[in-house]
């Protein structure tokens, strides 16, 4: 991880900072404006879920940049894969490790996990742990 860089669950106290995060994400990556409160309504549920999670990534003590796991059962792997959903690092902020800090937190929480994971990203990025 980088020095400084701080990665945490969310929580409701973050809902604003997803919320303009997931605008910006869907804007700058598909030009779609997405409905606000629908947004709102998504990311309070995902909060909830138990096979879903925020990660956000703090920079003294500013929110520079989120994810969002979501977990799925591979009857075909027999284990678990996480889908990383929802990337997004401030601009101000991107080059700077956030990202690699978010995955690295990422694969030390699958290291936790007893059976074989597969952590899969947007990008196809695929690392199995074992």
């Amino acid at each position: 991880m980088v020095p400084g860089i701080f990665v945490r669950e969310a929580g409701q106290s973050d809902v604003s900072t997803l919320i303009e995060y997931n605008l910006s994400l869907a804007n700058e990556t598909e030009s779609i404006l997405l409905d606000k409160d629908i947004l709102r309504l998504g990311i309070e549920k995902a909060l909830e879920l138990n096979d879903c999670r925020y990660l956000v990534a703090e920079l003294n003590n500013k929110i520079v940049g989120q994810t969002m796991v979501t977990s799925e059962w591979s009857d075909w792997r027999n284990g678990v894969i996480w889908w990383m959903q929802s990337v997004y690092v401030n601009p101000d902020y991107r080059k700077r490790g956030v990202f690699q800090s978010i995955l690295k937190h990422i694969e030390n929480l699958a290291e936790k996990i007893p059976e074989g994971m597969i952590i899969k990203s947007p990008n196809e990025f695929i690392r199995t742990l074992e």
